[in-house]
């Protein structure tokens, strides 16, 4: 995804970005950024910031709270406010049994350590604050929620998008660039801005708190917090801390979470996603490509990707970004396979199985890979390593195939699917460090002796249907693909 693509979120975005700063000129806290989680049936609004912009208001030591946004602004006393941290010194009940002397040294310190790059836990500065929803005059701008993400699972080069409040300004500030990585021992994110000037740790001041947002398959992701930039940094980089710590712990107290990408949330409106199908029809014939679309409509009104997901099996074969159950990429080829079984009415038997040459066979859906490679051999290998073939997905089976990238062979019959099998057990294709997949191996091969496979991609059946001029062609192209696989 190239980083304007999120220029089409902006105005959704901007909606959740608050200034947060103390009330009065005496305030001795500083000022920054935060972002909100409005849960809709809830009666509180939840604002993840980072803890050095907050820590005063929250022991009760420093002002009231100013929250400033598009749409709202109002100010809340300490009284007001329950807060979630990563410091087990901050638990209200623990201050409440502490002076005011031994509270202020207890921030004392925390300040200073949240605030020092030798710190090796600057990953805890962090803060959640629950303020009552009443304090919104516009509750209606949370139309639209946000997913998390654990912070592995997203690639390290995702462009990401975010709106702040720099030097304590009154207005808004677009904050743009790419993650570079998620650095797992110090649990915070290396990020490079774009287009900020020479200038660059000054004009971040300010931007300590801004939720960073990114698109992934066609979700919005609260991806993390702008929590430090350091006097040394160079090339406009920084680093946000992510989410996963801090909801953990906003679920040990009870509270409301943000949904968690990939926990299975089917993509809704399935077929307004017009793009995930434009790719595979543009070469297709006019009257063929107009039939598909209104097939898939049909489809779609006979079949919504949050049915069918009550019966998919979703085979566990890596390597994918994210989770099957809720990418568009996935459910793509999922339609395709429905327009299969469409295709061949007079050939299906019993249990969605298809009559060729006499012989009942299966047909499994397998969606491998995400952004990384699509080879057969990869996706053989790790199908036998994880006991999916033969285990799962039993013999006289025709298997189709999608990815993401497009493979370089697109069909295997079901004899050459034998010979991939023995090239990978004897480690010359796809094993780990080209080691045999004997375990896997063992249990397919057995199968294997009377039962057989075959295989094509996604990609192989657009080429054919491609050489169509009308929809009776393209259904007669599906069989003789099928007849062509188990020859």
């Amino acid at each position: 995804m190239e980083i304007h693509d999120m220029d089409i979120n902006t105005k959704h975005i901007k909606k959740y970005a608050v200034c947060l700063r103390g009330s009065g000129s005496g305030y001795f806290g500083e000022s920054g950024s935060g972002f909100l989680f409005a849960p809709r049936e809830s009666n509180s609004v939840y604002i993840f910031t980072v803890l050095h912009v907050v820590i005063h208001t929250l022991t009760r030591i420093g002002n009231n709270l100013i929250v400033d946004g598009d749409d709202c602004h109002f100010e809340c006393r300490g009284t007001e406010i329950e807060y979630c941290t990563l410091y087990q010194e901050l638990e209200e009940e623990y201050l409440a049994q502490r002076t005011e002397k031994e509270i202020k040294e207890i921030v004392k310190k925390i300040d200073e350590e949240v605030s020092s790059s030798q710190n090796q836990e600057r990953n805890k500065d962090v803060a959640v604050l629950r303020i009552p929803k009443s304090k919104f005059k516009n509750d209606d701008v949370f139309g639209r929620e946000f997913y998390c993400i654990g912070e592995e699972e997203l690639s390290d080069d995702f462009p990401f998008i975010g709106f702040g409040y720099p030097g304590g300004k009154n207005f808004m500030l677009e904050l743009k660039g790419e993650s570079r990585k998620w650095n797992k021992r110090d649990q915070l994110r290396d990020c490079q801005a774009m287009g900020m000037g020479q200038d660059f740790v000054d004009q971040m001041k300010g931007f300590s708190g801004t939720g960073l947002v990114t698109d992934y398959q066609g979700r919005l992701i609260f991806s993390g917090l702008v929590v430090s930039c350091d006097s040394f940094e160079k090339h406009q980089c920084f680093r946000a801390v992510g989410t996963s710590e801090i909801i953990l712990k906003m679920k040990e107290k009870g509270w409301e979470i943000p949904d968690v990408f990939g926990n299975g949330a089917p993509p809704e409106d399935f077929l307004d996603r017009v793009s995930f199908f434009q790719e595979d029809l543009k070469y297709m014939e006019l009257s063929v490509r107009q039939d598909l679309k209104r097939t898939f409509v049909e489809i779609e009104r006979e079949n919504k990707p949050t049915d069918l997901a009550k019966a998919e099996a979703f085979y566990d074969i890596p390597k994918c970004t994210g989770e099957r159950i809720a990418c568009p990429i996935y459910w793509k080829g999922r339609f395709w396979i429905l327009y299969i079984y469409r295709a061949i009415r007079d050939l299906m038997g019993s249990n969605d199985s298809v009559n060729i040459n006499g012989q009942e066979l299966k047909i499994e859906y397998i969606c491998t890979e995400g952004n990384g490679k699509a080879e057969i051999s990869t996706v053989v290998a790790s199908a036998i390593r994880r006991n999916i073939l033969g285990h799962q997905i039993k013999g006289n089976c025709i298997l189709i195939w999608q990815s993401e990238e497009n493979p370089d062979r697109r069909i295997f019959h079901k004899k050459k699917f034998k010979n991939i099998v023995e090239s990978i057990a004897e480690g010359n294709m796809g094993g780990t460090d080209g080691t045999p997949e004997k375990a896997g191996y063992d249990l397919l091969s057995g199968e294997m002796r009377t039962k057989n496979y075959g295989i094509f991609h996604i990609k192989y059946l657009l080429e054919k249907l491609e050489e169509c001029h009308t929809m009776e062609e393209a259904d007669k192209k599906v069989r003789e693909i099928l007849r062509d696989v188990w020859e």
